[in-house]
């Protein structure tokens, strides 16, 4: 009499490597493992496949743990994509076959990330699917405006004229974010080490001289008695005072992230904070000038361009605006009269955009506000960089000296009396 076969969920390795997995009936495992084999699959585990229910659930969690796994593997980086559309745009301005350009691509790249992406597209493009389309196919590698742009550049039959316009929006975003960055890193860095030496400073060097006052057995001055003090309170409550601040920052981000009203209040008190609310408003003027310069120049609908608009803008206040004047050019008005009532525009830019609509070069006075307000954002950072590292400098080693005077004081005090 014949074995009865059993129904086993097995993973294993196909044959160019990558993991595989599925649900098969054999006898025995021994028998799996031939007929895996003969499909070209080197099998790993397997094990009897559980009752019905049991078996849905189990494929169903495991499935969505694989396809969150492979997600995160092979996500694409920001710069990974530019890299990417750079070598299409000179690989079809050389007049290569689209197909060819990706088989060509996959070849030039050893990063296995970029290499399984372009490998997928280029089977989805040998299935029929257009260029967007299989781009659409690869999770959320692709944001939704870059398949837009290149849907339409493939229906107006200047796919390498758009991907041009792309590459070249991506690299002054590119741009801009460093800009941003730049304003941020080094202000910042300099304020941590400022920190970190100043909590060394109570917390290891000023109790070190307090062993030393106490050997003395003099009276120390009121100020080293106040630094003294206050050392004990930072060594005493420092847990405490870290963990207290670092929960109100993730209340804070938890806050931003899934409460619209919190989140519309931090962005709105980012445009006016002190010093820095004046270059993050430059660099919102900047994204959205730029982008609203690319999607009209790739001959978007006017709404279409606002309502994509809302989509990449980083700030709820902005992302309002665009649905604002969407709804006022829904009802009819012109594009001047809605920018107007937007206070976060500047009347800079109301003058530009109604002389654009008067002249009907809006397309080019767009561009040139764009670079406007990232030549502005640039040269902020230059001068600010340039004001903030003497005065940081100052500043810490203000902190540091009045320490050491502190700590040196009782011993100048009784060297005199001596």
């Amino acid at each position: 009499m014949s074995k009865k076969t059993i129904t086993f969920i097995w993973h294993g390795k196909n044959y160019r490597g990558e993991q595989t997995n599925g649900h098969s009936r054999a006898k025995d495992k021994e028998s799996l493992r031939i007929l895996l084999r003969q499909q070209g699959v080197k099998l790993e585990s397997a094990a009897p496949s559980p009752p019905v229910l049991q078996r849905l659930i189990n494929n169903h969690f495991h499935q969505r743990f694989l396809n969150h796994k492979r997600a995160t593997k092979y996500r694409l980086k920001k710069s990974d994509i530019s890299h990417i559309l750079q070598q299409l745009v000179i690989l079809l301005t050389a007049g290569v076959p689209l197909l060819q350009c990706f088989s060509t691509l996959n070849h030039s790249h050893s990063k296995p990330a970029i290499k399984y992406r372009l490998t997928a597209i280029k089977k989805e493009l040998e299935s029929g699917h257009s260029l967007a389309d299989s781009l659409r196919r690869q999770g959320n590698n692709f944001d939704p405006i870059l398949c837009n742009l290149i849907a339409l550049g493939e229906h107006s039959g200047s796919l390498n004229i758009m991907l041009k316009k792309i590459v070249l929006h991506r690299k002054k975003m590119d741009i801009l974010q460093h800009n941003i960055k730049r304003a941020l890193i080094y202000p910042c860095t300099i304020l941590m080490i400022a920190f970190i030496v100043v909590l060394l400073l109570f917390t290891w060097v000023v109790p070190q001289f307090e062993t030393l006052f106490i050997d003395f057995g003099a009276e120390l001055p009121s100020y080293t008695r106040l630094l003294i003090q206050l050392s004990h309170t930072i060594k005493s409550h420092s847990l405490t005072l870290i963990s207290t601040s670092l929960i109100i920052i993730v209340i804070i981000h938890y806050s931003y992230r899934n409460n619209p009203s919190m989140q519309r209040y931090l962005d709105t008190a980012l445009l006016h904070i002190p010093i820095f609310g004046k270059p993050y408003h430059y660099s919102l003027l900047a994204r959205f000038n730029r982008t609203f310069t690319t999607l009209l120049g790739a001959g978007l609908p006017l709404i279409d361009c606002l309502e994509k608009l809302t989509t990449v803008m980083p700030n709820q206040v902005f992302q309002s605006a665009c649905n604002a004047i969407t709804k006022d050019i829904n009802a009819g008005e012109s594009l001047t009269t809605s920018f107007t009532r937007i206070q976060y525009f500047p009347p800079l830019m109301h003058d530009m955009i109604r002389t654009g609509e008067e002249s009907g070069s809006l397309l080019q006075l767009l561009s040139h506000l764009s670079e406007l307000y990232e030549n502005e954002l640039e040269q902020w950072v230059a001068g600010m960089n340039s004001l903030l590292e003497p005065l940081i400098i100052s500043l810490l080693g203000l902190i540091v000296g009045s320490l050491v005077l502190a700590m040196y004081l009782p011993i100048f005090k009784l060297s005199s009396i001596i």
